[in-house]
């Protein structure tokens, strides 16, 4: 099948509560993509395996208005591309059915390597976040269901948290180590917050869409898909977490999973910045390189002096 074909033009993940749902945002910015909620379909080994798969399937039926007779339509083929080709045909939302759609599932990244193999035209974006900021928004969605102190739910979900984290992490690192930055594009969620304009533009230069470049606002975002409350993207949720965690757990998170650190924030970050360097000089000049140069050892110093205090 021919790439232009192809109604999946991207797949996102990254942590859950991590900003999978900030950057489908983003994408749906764009009038030639658009996406549902999580689709999952990649996680089983063949399209007709996802029939009865939930969460995912139900939700496939609830939030993208999808009939279970045509769920079975979708799926009943060997090509995973004629899947999301049947996708878009069904999928009500949209009006353009040449438009393209993304696949956005933050639990795609612990299976990245398999779930890329089968659909090898299509690039990938992962959106990784300091693992405290993660913590704290987990503990967001699923401590006011309990009737536990904030004391006790930290103990009695810690382990299970750090866990999942690392997951995901060995996962994402796996995936990079096998297909690169050509086709793996990392996002920070910090650094995204910062400047939100110049990623959204590299992000729909890496998926080979133009950007407009405009002001980004969430006014038309469906609540049915995603938990974000503001109207444009914020950096105060960068680092709510320091006035709900205390020091203590902040360091054990930082501690229990020290050796992720250089993967997140040093090796491979450094392999991505490298080709952007790049094409900075390549499409701005010098100038404009070392501007961009001078901001990012800024908000590199404020890191390290971050992690210092914290560590």
């Amino acid at each position: 099948m021919n790439e232009k074909n192809h109604a999946l033009k991207v797949v996102v993940s990254g942590f859950p509560g991590g900003g999978t749902s900030m950057l489908t945002e983003i994408l749906r910015q764009n009038e030639q993509l658009d996406g549902g909620f999580e689709g999952g379909f990649l996680l089983k080994d063949t399209p007709k395996d996802f029939f009865g798969f939930d969460p995912f399937y139900k939700d496939l039926i609830n939030f993208w208005d999808i009939t279970e007779k045509e769920v079975k339509y979708i799926i009943d083929t060997e090509d995973w591309y004629e899947v999301y080709n049947r996708l878009r045909e069904k999928y009500r939302k949209i009006k353009n059915k040449d438009s393209y759609i993304f696949d956005k599932t933050p639990n795609y990244l612990i299976k990245l390597t398999s779930v890329l193999e089968k659909v090898p035209d299509t690039k990938c974006i992962v959106i990784i976040r300091d693992p405290r900021a993660v913590f704290w928004t987990r503990m967001k969605r699923t401590h006011r269901k309990t009737k536990l102190s904030r004391e006790e739910w930290i103990e009695e979900t810690y382990d299970d948290a750090i866990k999942d984290y690392a997951r995901h992490a060995r996962g994402y690192k796996k995936a990079l180590d096998k297909y690169g930055s050509e086709r793996i594009m990392t996002i920070v969620y910090e650094d995204f917050c910062q400047n939100p304009e110049d990623f959204s533009n590299e992000i729909f230069e890496f998926i080979g869409l133009e950007s407009d470049s405009q002001e980004i606002l969430f006014i038309d975002k469906d609540k049915r898909f995603t938990p974000i409350r503001d109207e444009c993207v914020s950096a105060s949720y960068v680092h709510e977490y320091r006035e709900h965690l205390s020091e203590d757990v902040q360091n054990r998170i930082i501690k229990d999973l020290e050796e992720y650190n250089d993967l997140f924030w040093n090796k491979y970050v450094k392999k991505i910045a490298l080709r952007k360097c790049f094409t900075v000089i390549n499409n701005h000049g010098w100038k404009v390189f070392f501007i961009i140069v001078l901001k990012k050892l800024k908000q590199y110093i404020f890191t390290k002096i971050e992690r210092f205090c914290y560590k």
